[in-house]
């Protein structure tokens, strides 16, 4: 009878499927993400405005949450399921999100300003232009009311603060998804074993 030889395996293991690289962007990212199948429950979706008084934001570059659904951008809910490389990801984005919505918060205040000192010149105008025409400072202040280049100042600069307000809101949600994130990496480098 024959001796058996055993059969030498292979030193060499297959290549992994997935290998450490730098994150995925653009066209790529969609695609890994719609690998992945995320399921609707387990993430939040984020869309900008495309048909209403929000416009301005994607005009702005700012992405928000929104009643429209889309793919846009995925934010999910259990932070604790994402390996590390993707809860990096999550962390960049909306660091960098968070700091572009504090540049066009800026901008937006400093443009209300500007308009609000026009409002106040072309009501201080007005003022010197119509004094004698009213008796009472009260008549002058109804008659500035119904002035239509007035009103238009008025609305303008009430824009503006909704604006204003709707971008503090963009900018704080952006701050807390990073933070987020922050602590998650934070609680995983703590759990790690130290090294010596």
């Amino acid at each position: 009878m024959r001796k058996k030889v055993p059969i030498r395996k292979p030193s060499v293991r297959p290549p992994r499927t997935e290998i450490s690289k730098s994150a995925h962007s653009g066209p790529r990212a969609k695609k890994k993400l719609k690998e992945q199948s995320v399921k609707p429950l387990e993430s939040l979706h984020v869309a900008t405005p495309q048909n209403s008084r929000l416009r301005f934001l994607r005009r702005e570059g700012l992405i928000a949450p929104d009643e429209i659904a889309t793919d846009e951008d995925y934010v999910p809910l259990d932070f604790t399921k994402l390996n590390n490389r993707e809860l990096g990801a999550v962390h960049s984005r909306y660091a960098v999100r968070h700091s572009h919505a504090l540049f066009v918060l800026a901008r937006v205040s400093a443009e209300r300003a500007m308009l609000e000192r026009d409002r106040r010149m072309a009501e201080a105008q007005f003022r010197a232009e119509h004094k004698d025409n009213y008796s009472t400072k009260w008549e002058l202040d109804d008659a500035m009311l119904v002035d239509e280049a007035l009103k238009q100042y008025g609305d303008r600069v009430s824009e503006l603060e909704i604006r204003v307000h709707l971008v503090e809101g963009v900018a704080e949600g952006y701050d807390r998804l990073a933070r987020a994130a922050s602590r998650e990496i934070s609680r995983r480098i703590s759990e790690q074993a130290p090294r010596d």
